[in-house]
């Protein structure tokens, strides 16, 4: 087990699924690209992948995988003056979100 510091300080997945009406796929896309943009410029990014569902009928159609050094540096990002400025584009496209913060157990 890890303590609570240790656990701040390994690298993290933040996954973040998307609820996005039809004929809304492309203005959500390009939404996240922004974010994205300024998302990569932040300390401890690491890597994004945007993921899409290839079922129209799926809740979830797009699904955001980003790997960050560390759940500080990514709170951080979010607090961010960026990220503030560019997370209500997405949210704007969206129906709903469901962000959840995870840790490599198994490789």
């Amino acid at each position: 087990m890890t303590t609570s510091e240790e656990a701040d300080s390994v690298p993290v997945v933040f996954i973040n699924s998307f609820e996005v009406g039809k004929g809304k796929e492309e203005e959500f896309v390009a939404a996240w690209k922004k974010v994205k943009e300024q998302m990569e410029k932040q300390d401890g990014f690491i890597s994004t992948a945007l993921h899409q569902s290839l079922s129209e009928e799926a809740p979830f159609r797009f699904v955001n995988v980003v790997q960050w050094q560390s759940k500080e540096t990514l709170e951080a990002a979010f607090a961010s003056p960026e990220f503030r400025r560019t997370a209500p584009v997405v949210a704007a496209v969206v129906q709903g979100s469901h962000p959840c913060m995870y840790r490599v157990i198994e490789r």
